[in-house]
């Protein structure tokens, strides 16, 4: 993997300062890196998925921050059934393996069309803050599936972690950074008419912000190899707070 060439796509391509050397800026809908398909590494019954991210929104929907996925729109009926019905947030279920943050900024790791983090939202229920990624802020994220578990980590800890057991049925898809492979429904649409479903049309969205130091295993990393993995590139605060990302200003 290391001698190929993943084509850039986007309207522009904005290199900026990275966790380490240089990061790529992804704008939300078009920027995207891909890994052809026979390019990718040979994924079976062990992975390990890592990268530092730092957000400027949250997406659309579940967003891949590194993926080999595919899925299809969540139905209409699933979002709104008839416009007098409370609402209720399911997370996309894909094919293949998946690391990223849903549309409330919960990091994320699906496989197999298991997931762990995020998970369903009723119409009363929060977020909590510490469960969601900051904004303009640098994160290290990392997934594991083998060994019997699939694990989600942030910062180097453990987020999340559940029993899974069997091979990773990877889709016949290139892998891609930043940008989804499918189209999905907006997560919250604005009207709650009885038009609404019909008009939350599906789009192909993805990460709005900074993604460094990508990272694909096909074996299980430790613990402590995550840690380290997380240590080896982390920067003093000052840093951390201060990604080369330029804030949103409203009119």
């Amino acid at each position: 993997v290391m001698s190929s060439v993943c084509p850039v796509a986007g309207n522009k391509t904005l290199w900026k300062r990275g966790i380490s050397g240089t990061a790529l800026a992804f704008d939300g809908y078009f920027s995207k890196v891909t890994l052809p398909k026979d390019k990718a590494p040979a994924v079976r019954d062990q992975l390990t998925l890592a990268a530092w991210v730092a957000l400027g929104a949250y997406p659309w929907n579940d967003a891949g921050i590194v993926h080999q996925s595919a899925g299809e729109p969540i139905r209409r009926e699933d979002y709104k059934r008839g416009y007098s019905d409370p609402y209720v947030y399911r997370p996309w279920i894909m094919e293949g393996y998946l690391l990223g943050v849903d549309p409330y900024g919960r990091p994320i790791f699906k496989a197999n069309g298991k997931q762990i983090g995020g998970g369903e939202l009723g119409p009363m229920d929060t977020v909590g803050k510490g469960d969601v990624l900051p904004t303009y802020r640098w994160t290290h994220l990392a997934a594991t599936y083998g060994e019997g578990r699939m694990s989600l980590y942030v910062n180097g800890q453990l987020h999340a972690s559940g029993a899974m057991t069997g091979p990773i049925a990877v889709p016949d898809r290139d892998v891609l950074i930043g940008l989804n492979g499918d189209a999905q429904r907006v997560s919250d649409p604005v009207s709650h008419s009885r038009f609404a479903a019909d008009n939350n049309m599906p789009l192909v969205y993805g990460i709005e912000g900074l993604i460094d130091e990508v990272m694909i295993f096909n074996r299980v990393l430790t613990a402590d190899e995550i840690r380290e993995s997380f240590r080896e590139f982390c920067p003093p605060e000052e840093e951390l707070t201060r990604p080369d990302l330029e804030r949103r200003v409203l009119p």
